[in-house]
């Protein structure tokens, strides 16, 4: 995992309160407030199957994982989902996307 990948996520996440991040087997688990929501696994950043299907993620063009388990160092592709990077790139978006899948009450708009 790249430490300027790492930055650059972290960076998009600057406003949230609670974010705390834990290093393991390669890639980096994130958790706000206590709670697990995403992680960095094979280059891209994962939300959690159960976020993905909080918020409505389908609506942004968010791919499921489809690598094996082997190939994304010890994450269940059934467990996590890619968060394309127009939507990382896009701070109101990913934050509001990181604020919804908290629990907090936000409205994610859905692309026309």
């Amino acid at each position: 995992m790249k430490r300027n990948y790492l930055n650059y996520i972290l960076d998009q996440m600057q406003e949230l309160d609670g974010i705390t991040i834990q290093k393991q087997m390669g890639g980096v688990r994130f958790f706000r407030n206590g709670q697990v929501f995403g992680a960095i696994s094979g280059g891209r950043f994962r939300l959690r199957r159960a976020s993905c299907e909080k918020a409505p993620l389908n609506d942004i063009n968010t791919t499921p994982v489809a690598k094996p388990v082997a190939e994304t160092k010890g994450l269940d592709p059934s467990h996590w989902c890619a968060v394309p990077e127009a939507v990382i790139s896009n701070t109101p978006l990913f934050t509001k996307i990181i604020r919804y899948t908290s629990g907090e009450e936000v409205t994610i708009p859905t692309p026309k």
